[in-house]
Protein backbone atom coordinates (compact mmCIF):
# COMPACT_ATOMS: atom_id res chain seq x y z
CA UNK A 1 0.00 0.00 0.00
CA UNK A 2 2.79 2.40 0.95
CA UNK A 3 4.70 1.50 -2.23
CA UNK A 4 1.62 2.27 -4.35
CA UNK A 5 1.26 5.63 -2.61
CA UNK A 6 4.93 6.47 -3.17
CA UNK A 7 4.73 5.45 -6.85
CA UNK A 8 1.62 7.59 -7.33
CA UNK A 9 3.31 10.51 -5.56
CA UNK A 10 6.38 10.16 -7.83
CA UNK A 11 4.22 9.98 -10.97
CA UNK A 12 2.29 13.06 -9.83
CA UNK A 13 5.57 14.97 -9.29
CA UNK A 14 6.84 14.07 -12.80
CA UNK A 15 3.45 15.00 -14.33
CA UNK A 16 3.49 18.31 -12.45
CA UNK A 17 6.99 19.06 -13.79
CA UNK A 18 5.89 18.12 -17.32
CA UNK A 19 2.80 20.34 -17.15
CA UNK A 20 4.97 23.20 -15.93
CA UNK A 21 7.25 22.64 -18.96
CA UNK A 22 10.03 21.11 -16.88
CA UNK A 23 11.69 17.73 -16.88
CA UNK A 24 13.12 15.62 -14.08
CA UNK A 25 16.50 16.98 -15.20
CA UNK A 26 15.34 20.51 -14.45
CA UNK A 27 14.43 19.40 -10.94
CA UNK A 28 18.07 18.45 -10.34
CA UNK A 29 19.03 22.10 -10.51
CA UNK A 30 17.24 22.75 -7.22
CA UNK A 31 18.64 19.71 -5.41
CA UNK A 32 21.57 20.59 -3.16
CA UNK A 33 25.03 19.29 -4.02
CA UNK A 34 26.72 17.20 -1.32
CA UNK A 35 30.51 17.17 -0.93
CA UNK A 36 32.03 13.70 -1.33
CA UNK A 37 33.29 13.76 2.27
CA UNK A 38 29.72 14.42 3.48
CA UNK A 39 27.90 11.69 1.52
CA UNK A 40 25.49 9.68 3.69
CA UNK A 41 24.96 5.95 3.00
CA UNK A 42 21.49 4.89 1.92
CA UNK A 43 20.41 8.35 0.74
CA UNK A 44 19.80 9.73 -2.73
CA UNK A 45 22.28 12.55 -3.18
CA UNK A 46 23.74 14.81 -5.84
CA UNK A 47 27.50 15.15 -6.20
CA UNK A 48 29.36 17.46 -8.55
CA UNK A 49 33.00 17.39 -9.55
CA UNK A 50 35.47 16.26 -12.16
CA UNK A 51 35.51 12.89 -13.94
CA UNK A 52 38.38 10.64 -12.91
CA UNK A 53 39.11 7.39 -14.78
CA UNK A 54 39.54 4.51 -12.31
CA UNK A 55 41.13 2.30 -14.99
CA UNK A 56 42.63 3.00 -18.40
CA UNK A 57 39.68 4.59 -20.22
CA UNK A 58 38.41 3.06 -23.47
CA UNK A 59 38.34 5.09 -26.68
CA UNK A 60 35.11 6.50 -28.09
CA UNK A 61 33.84 4.59 -31.15
CA UNK A 62 33.83 7.55 -33.56
CA UNK A 63 36.49 10.05 -32.49
CA UNK A 64 38.81 7.63 -30.69
CA UNK A 65 39.03 9.92 -27.64
CA UNK A 66 39.56 8.56 -24.10
CA UNK A 67 36.21 8.49 -22.28
CA UNK A 68 34.27 6.83 -19.48
CA UNK A 69 30.91 7.16 -21.27
CA UNK A 70 30.35 7.46 -25.03
CA UNK A 71 27.10 7.46 -26.96
CA UNK A 72 27.12 7.18 -30.77
CA UNK A 73 23.80 8.23 -32.33
CA UNK A 74 23.10 7.60 -36.02
CA UNK A 75 19.94 9.01 -37.64
CA UNK A 76 18.46 6.74 -40.34
CA UNK A 77 14.97 7.06 -41.83
CA UNK A 78 13.71 9.28 -39.02
CA UNK A 79 14.86 7.01 -36.20
CA UNK A 80 17.98 6.85 -34.08
CA UNK A 81 20.35 3.91 -33.82
CA UNK A 82 22.34 4.15 -30.58
CA UNK A 83 25.51 2.48 -29.36
CA UNK A 84 26.78 3.25 -25.89
CA UNK A 85 29.74 2.27 -23.78
CA UNK A 86 29.93 3.07 -20.09
CA UNK A 87 32.68 2.37 -17.58
CA UNK A 88 32.65 2.83 -13.82
CA UNK A 89 34.45 6.09 -13.02
CA UNK A 90 35.13 8.46 -10.15
CA UNK A 91 33.85 11.95 -9.37
CA UNK A 92 36.41 14.06 -7.54
CA UNK A 93 35.29 17.26 -5.86
CA UNK A 94 38.23 18.51 -3.78
CA UNK A 95 37.06 16.71 -0.62
CA UNK A 96 37.48 13.21 -2.03
CA UNK A 97 36.54 10.83 -4.82
CA UNK A 98 33.39 8.75 -5.08
CA UNK A 99 33.01 5.78 -7.43
CA UNK A 100 30.08 6.02 -9.87
CA UNK A 101 28.64 2.61 -10.79
CA UNK A 102 27.22 2.51 -14.30
CA UNK A 103 24.80 -0.47 -14.28
CA UNK A 104 21.60 1.48 -14.99
CA UNK A 105 21.96 5.09 -15.94
CA UNK A 106 20.28 7.92 -17.72
CA UNK A 107 22.57 10.56 -19.17
CA UNK A 108 22.11 14.03 -20.55
CA UNK A 109 25.32 15.03 -22.31
CA UNK A 110 26.40 17.85 -24.55
CA UNK A 111 27.08 16.64 -28.12
CA UNK A 112 30.80 16.81 -28.75
CA UNK A 113 30.79 15.91 -32.43
CA UNK A 114 28.20 15.91 -35.22
CA UNK A 115 28.57 15.16 -38.94
CA UNK A 116 26.48 14.62 -42.04
CA UNK A 117 27.64 12.18 -44.72
CA UNK A 118 29.54 13.59 -47.69
CA UNK A 119 28.11 12.38 -51.02
CA UNK A 120 29.97 9.26 -52.15
CA UNK A 121 32.28 9.21 -49.12
CA UNK A 122 32.57 5.98 -47.12
CA UNK A 123 30.94 5.90 -43.70
CA UNK A 124 33.21 5.81 -40.64
CA UNK A 125 33.61 2.21 -39.36
CA UNK A 126 31.58 2.70 -36.16
CA UNK A 127 28.72 4.35 -38.10
CA UNK A 128 28.73 1.64 -40.80
CA UNK A 129 28.69 -1.13 -38.16
CA UNK A 130 25.69 0.44 -36.40
CA UNK A 131 23.79 1.04 -39.68
CA UNK A 132 24.52 -2.49 -40.94
CA UNK A 133 23.12 -3.92 -37.69
CA UNK A 134 20.02 -1.71 -37.43
CA UNK A 135 19.14 -0.49 -40.93
CA UNK A 136 21.07 -2.50 -43.54
CA UNK A 137 21.42 -0.81 -46.92
CA UNK A 138 20.12 2.55 -45.67
CA UNK A 139 22.06 5.84 -45.66
CA UNK A 140 22.19 7.87 -42.45
CA UNK A 141 21.23 11.56 -42.53
CA UNK A 142 23.73 12.41 -39.78
CA UNK A 143 25.53 11.01 -36.77
CA UNK A 144 26.82 12.40 -33.51
CA UNK A 145 28.87 11.34 -30.53
CA UNK A 146 28.37 12.40 -26.92
CA UNK A 147 31.25 11.88 -24.49
CA UNK A 148 32.07 12.03 -20.81
CA UNK A 149 35.86 12.09 -20.51
CA UNK A 150 38.43 12.29 -17.71
CA UNK A 151 38.71 15.91 -16.60
CA UNK A 152 35.14 16.84 -17.63
CA UNK A 153 32.84 18.51 -15.10
CA UNK A 154 29.95 16.22 -14.16
CA UNK A 155 26.96 15.99 -11.86
CA UNK A 156 25.75 12.58 -10.66
CA UNK A 157 22.51 11.90 -8.80
CA UNK A 158 22.09 8.46 -7.29
CA UNK A 159 21.91 6.32 -4.19
CA UNK A 160 24.98 6.42 -1.93
CA UNK A 161 26.30 2.94 -1.07
CA UNK A 162 26.90 1.47 2.39
CA UNK A 163 30.50 2.67 2.67
CA UNK A 164 29.65 6.13 1.29
CA UNK A 165 32.24 5.47 -1.42
CA UNK A 166 29.90 4.65 -4.32
CA UNK A 167 26.91 6.26 -6.01
CA UNK A 168 24.65 3.94 -8.03
CA UNK A 169 21.11 3.62 -9.34
CA UNK A 170 18.31 3.38 -6.76
CA UNK A 171 16.22 0.20 -7.12
CA UNK A 172 13.92 0.50 -10.12
CA UNK A 173 15.43 3.81 -11.19
CA UNK A 174 18.37 5.10 -13.19
CA UNK A 175 21.50 6.87 -12.05
CA UNK A 176 21.37 10.37 -13.55
CA UNK A 177 24.49 11.91 -15.08
CA UNK A 178 25.07 15.16 -16.90
CA UNK A 179 27.91 17.26 -18.26
CA UNK A 180 25.54 19.87 -19.67
CA UNK A 181 26.87 23.16 -18.30
CA UNK A 182 23.74 24.27 -16.43
CA UNK A 183 23.56 20.94 -14.58
CA UNK A 184 27.24 20.03 -14.21
CA UNK A 185 28.64 23.43 -13.33
CA UNK A 186 25.66 25.53 -12.22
Amino acid sequence: MLLCFLAALGATWVAWLFLRGKTAWDALEGMPVTAVKDLRPGERQRVRGTVVALEAPPRSPLQGKPCVVARLIVAVDGRELVEELAETFGVQDGTGTVRVAMQRHEALFATSYKQTPAPGAPLPGAVKRLVDAGAPGRMPTHWSEELLSPGDPVTALGLVGAGANEVSAPEGEALRLSNVARLAQG
